[in-house]
Order: structure tokens, then C-alpha cells, then sequence
């Protein structure tokens, strides 16, 4: 018998790029982890007011979660959307994951702040099926986290 894949995996901190989290699948959380690690599996946006969101890769396939909802991130769908409310000249945007019908899997209303935006850098990762493919295949086995960051540099 094959043996499950971890339920407790090592990704990286968005907001605080040095900080490794011990992001928990089951229990849809992460909490920090202060010694170094060799190897991330992802990048975790750690929210103590709203669900927390990861993207990792594990066993070969790309997942998003949020909260309790988990999507997977196959090559070409769903699509990852970011957009600006024009309403608030840009500072309030618009995330937004769609199936390949259009329907909305998912969708959060949010202020952008002076910082990196996840959503911004997630999107734009997501719009090249190539950096799917390949974060799902490297990510599964763990990917330096210096390489991490620097890709997922805002």
C-alpha cells in the first residue's frame, strides 16, 4: 500500500518572506515555524481575520486553498483573476477563481495595501500554464526557499 501523502507540509510566509509555515491541509491553517527549512513545498498568505490561503504542490498536482475550499490548479483551469474596482481608483480589487464554463468558484473583495499583493502575484503566476506545470512537479518535491522567494517577489 502506498503510503498518504503528508498532511502537514513546509511552504513559505507570504507576508513575512523569511518565516517558513507549517501549513496543516486538513485543519486549513498554518502556523509559524522559526527553524530553517531545506525545502517549501508553496507560499502561505497567513490571515488572522479571514480565511488563511495556500498554494502548494503536492504528489504532482498544484492546489489552492482557501479556508476549507480546496481547487486544484490543473494547466489550463480554472482561471485566476485579479482586477481593479474602478470605483476606488485601483486600491479595492477583485479576486477570482472561474471553471472553464466561466462560473465563479470563487470570489473576495479586497484592499490593496503599499506592500506585495498575493492575489496580483498568484494571478499572474497562474495565467502561464507552463509555471503550473512546473510548480506542481518541483513544488511536490520541495523547491529551495530561497528560489521561492525570489520568484514570488513582489
Amino acid at each position: 500500500m502506498a503510503d498518504a501523502p503528508p498532511r502537514i507540509i513546509t511552504v513559505l510566509d507570504f507576508r513575512r518572506r523569511r518565516m517558513a509555515v507549517r501549513w496543516n491541509i486538513d485543519a486549513h491553517a498554518g502556523t509559524s515555524h522559526e527553524e530553517a527549512t531545506a525545502r517549501a513545498h508553496g507560499v502561505a498568505l497567513i490571515r488572522p481575520a479571514q480565511p488563511s490561503v495556500c498554494v502548494y504542490a503536492q504528489g504532482g498536482e498544484l492546489h489552492l486553498q482557501i479556508g476549507e475550499r480546496l481547487i486544484y490548479l490543473r494547466l489550463n483551469e480554472p482561471r485566476v483573476l485579479t482586477e481593479p474596482k474602478l470605483i476606488s481608483a485601483g486600491l479595492r480589487r477583485e479576486f477570482r477563481v472561474e471553471d472553464g464554463a466561466g462560473a465563479t468558484l470563487y470570489r473576495e473583495r479586497y484592499w490593496t495595501g503599499k506592500g506585495p499583493d498575493f492575489f496580483r502575484t498568484l494571478a499572474e503566476h497562474c495565467a502561464r500554464p507552463q509555471w503550473r506545470s512546473d510548480s506542481a512537479r518541483t513544488w511536490s518535491d520541495g523547491v529551495d526557499p530561497g528560489e521561492l522567494r525570489q520568484s514570488w517577489a513582489g
